[in-house]
Formats: structure tokens, C-alpha cells, sequence
């Protein structure tokens, strides 16, 4: 179907020698908002994690990085996100954060290596709950990304329950460690 009989627009812009740039625009419902409302639904629960978190989200993917940080900021976590491994790197050493979700596959620096990184800085950085989050379901794999010195790992595609619950785990675990 055609944008314009969808009530949007076409154009094209093209420059010798350098190609052309094609851009269209059609108008539709946001599919993230039937997402975002049913997931406003989960603040009846009783997640220790729905205590307003500072996330740090490491990952390529924009699709990913827009829809992790919507549900996540619908549920009043304050989520900042990083391109990748390295930049999130960078990050964690400037400002403070709850919580670190880190894709695994990244490029420039993957998740295994950036919690290398952090778990080698100093003891106020270094102990950050890291939760990966990967497609990878084969077990023996989760295994490793744990004994990588991951705190836990979620699964793609996210499941919000799911990852609250890893959150909420993770948090507590974190939060007992450091009073014992």
C-alpha cells in the first residue's frame, strides 16, 4: 500500500555522485503504548524492584534499548542507555547505578567482557548488580554468563514479569551481600 493513500508522504532526495535518500512516512497506532498500558498493570505487585532504580541499559539494538526502557520507565525507573559495552564502561565509572542490564552480544565490548571490566574497578563500582540479557536459551550457556561473574541472566524476548523478578532477586541478593 501506497504511503500517501495511508495519509502519509514520499520523497527523494538525490545527489550525484553520492546516491539517493528515500523517506517515507505513514500514520499508525504506536504499537508500544498497547505494551506500555497493559504493562502499568504489574505496579500491583509487590516488586522490591518498583523502587524508582537508576538502570544503566547497555545495548546495540534500538528496537530493544526503546522497548526495555518504556516498560521500565513506565514502572518509575529512571533508565539511561549505552551503545554499547565500552560506553557503558565509561559510564558506570562516572555517575552511580542500581542496577546494570547488559546485553551480551554488543559490539566493541560485549557483556562478558564489560563485567570483567566493572568487577575489577573499585569496591563502590565494582559490586553493581549486572543482569545479562541475551536470545541465547541453551542452558550450559546461561551457566556460563553466570560463572562470568553475571548476577543473572534474562531471556529474550523480554518477559517484564520475568525480568522484575531477576531484578527483584538481584537487588535483594545485592542489598543483603552488602550488610553481611
Amino acid at each position: 500500500m501506497l504511503p500517501e493513500l495511508m495519509g502519509g508522504s514520499v520523497s527523494v532526495k538525490n545527489t550525484l555522485g553520492e546516491g539517493s535518500t528515500f523517506n517515507f512516512s505513514i500514520l499508525g497506532r504506536a504499537a508500544i503504548s498497547e505494551v506500555t498500558r497493559k504493562s502499568t498493570s504489574l505496579k500491583t505487585f509487590n516488586f522490591s524492584a518498583s523502587l524508582n532504580l537508576k538502570i544503566l541499559l547497555a545495548g546495540d539494538n534500538k528496537v530493544n534499548q526503546m522497548f526495555i526502557s518504556t516498560l521500565l520507565d513506565t514502572l518509575g525507573h529512571a533508565v539511561t542507555i549505552a551503545d554499547n559495552g565500552l560506553i557503558a564502561l565509561e559510564m558506570i565509572q562516572k555517575d552511580t547505578y542500581d542496577l546494570l542490564l547488559s546485553d551480551i552480544l554488543m559490539p566493541v565490548m560485549d557483556g562478558i567482557m564489560l563485567t570483567a571490566f566493572i568487577r575489577k574497578l573499585e569496591e563502590a563500582v565494582s559490586r553493581i548488580p549486572i543482569i545479562g540479557v541475551i536470545a541465547d536459551a541453551m542452558s550450559d550457556h546461561q551457566k556460563q554468563y553466570i560463572a562470568a561473574d553475571m548476577d543473572e541472566v534474562s531471556m529474550k524476548p523480554i518477559n517484564l514479569s520475568d525480568l522484575l523478578n531477576k531484578i527483584d532477586k538481584t537487588i535483594d541478593e545485592n542489598v543483603h551481600s552488602r550488610i553481611a
